[in-house]
């Protein structure tokens, strides 16, 4: 499984890749980060 922290804004960039969203968001400094898991 891959996982990777990426910025929210780049949610649908990643979900169109295979990824999806788990539950858990991190807030560093102003930027929202996801957390985020594909299968392989």
């Amino acid at each position: 499984m891959l996982s990777l922290s990426p910025h929210a804004y780049l949610e649908k960039f990643y979900g169109d890749l295979g990824y999806r969203t788990e539950a858990g968001e991190k807030q560093v400094g102003k930027y929202t980060l996801l957390t985020m898991s594909k299968r392989i």
